[in-house]
């Protein structure tokens, strides 16, 4: 099994350590006082510390949904995605862009949302109605 790895920066790692793993339920692997790994849906993700404060990330359009050009996140199961929706509004936590369905009736509709993190890094969480077509060409 490959294992996707992919690091970002925050600005306050106890705020970011408190965030992955009390607010999104993420075990966190490997410490030092300058950097934390996360599961990351088996997946391993990098927290590093940077002093200088990420800059708020700008939106571009892309067909019916504004989506951050800078961003990660997971591809989940529509079950899966319901599931963190309900759990992300409990937890109160700001969804910053949702869409029940994006690409409504072609082979790669899906549904996305996306939450920021406290150093602003955006994640996104998204559900294709037909996982076969995650990597169909758009028309």
């Amino acid at each position: 099994m490959n294992v996707f790895h992919l690091a970002i920066t925050v600005h306050d790692i106890e705020k970011a350590k408190k965030f992955y793993k009390n607010t999104l339920g993420l075990e966190i692997g490997r410490e030092t006082s300058k950097w934390f790994d996360v599961n990351f849906y088996n997946h391993q993700l990098t927290i590093q510390l940077d002093l200088k404060k990420v800059t708020p990330q700008n939106s571009k359009r892309l067909h019916e949904l504004a989506v951050p050009p800078h961003h990660f996140g997971i591809i989940l199961s529509e079950n899966a995605w319901d599931s963190m929706k309900r759990y992300l509004t409990e937890k109160k936590v700001e969804i910053l862009k949702l869409s029940s369905t994006f690409f409504e009736g072609s082979n790669y509709e899906q549904y996305s949302m996306f939450i920021k993190d406290p150093s602003e890094n955006i994640i996104e969480f998204k559900s294709f109605k037909d996982r076969s077509h995650i990597f169909t060409p758009i028309d």
